[in-house]
């Protein structure tokens, strides 16, 4: 399996990565999975990189540090928010919405960043292949880094048979927000992060989502027609 460390997503010991719900209501939070997954990648790539923890401590006056507290990473998302906001994640715009705005983001602490968008159409006939999303993924985990996924369907996150409510490779209890066992709906119009990939399967994607984390095959996704959605990759410099 590759996959990034839970320790760098976890906060106060009991929540991976971020939850837009921590927003009060002026933010939006039912339109901020957007800037939450970005917060996510960035958040990651501060604690595990010595040069990002230290612009951020010096242009934007947070300590690493704190986000690993919910109120310290809350004040980092609404940094965010600045520059990947819900006015951007825009029917056909989204992807490329929150490319600039993560590029605007990196700027602003004084580090630069490099980007790929890669669009899932619709009609299968003009979708990249399905190892091309393969490769940029798992270039990402090894380089340490975090994916953003769009989704614009429904999908199905389907467990590993017989496993109960835990992520499968490392015994983390994670919530399922549907009640559902087994399975877990992905919100249509929605922003996760993705963390890792199992080599051995075609896309078995391993997700991180308002804090909780399960697996999905991607692959059933691209086999349905009616989805479309992408990924973006952000990596530093």
């Amino acid at each position: 399996m590759l996959k990034l460390s839970d320790k760098e997503f976890l906060i106060e010991d009991r929540y991976y990565g971020g939850n837009q719900k921590w927003l009060s209501m002026q933010y939006f939070p039912e339109a901020a999975c957007g800037p939450t997954t970005a917060a996510n990648i960035f958040s990651y790539m501060i604690r595990t990189r010595p040069a990002w923890a230290a612009a951020l401590e010096n242009r934007a006056g947070l300590h690493s540090d704190s986000l690993k507290t919910k109120s310290g990473y809350t004040k980092f998302l609404i940094k965010v928010l600045d520059f990947v906001h819900f006015k951007m994640i825009e029917l056909g715009t989204g992807a490329y919405s929150f490319e600039a705005g993560a590029k605007r983001f990196a700027k602003s602490i004084g580090l630069p960043l490099q980007t790929k968008r890669l669009k899932i159409a619709m009609y299968r006939n003009k979708r990249p292949a399905a190892e091309e999303i393969r490769t940029l993924i798992m270039v990402a985990i090894k380089d340490n880094t975090p994916v953003a996924f769009l989704n614009l369907a429904p999908f199905a996150f389907v467990r590993p048979a017989g496993a109960p409510i835990k992520d499968a490779i490392k015994e983390v209890e994670v919530a399922d927000p549907h009640k559902k066992y087994g399975k877990v709906t992905l919100y249509k119009w929605h922003w996760v992060t993705v963390i890792g990939i199992d080599p051995e399967k075609e896309l078995y994607l391993r997700i991180l989502d308002n804090n909780s984390i399960y697996w999905a095959d991607l692959s059933r996704w691209l086999a349905d027609k009616k989805n479309s959605g992408s990924f973006v990759r952000l990596t530093p410099e």
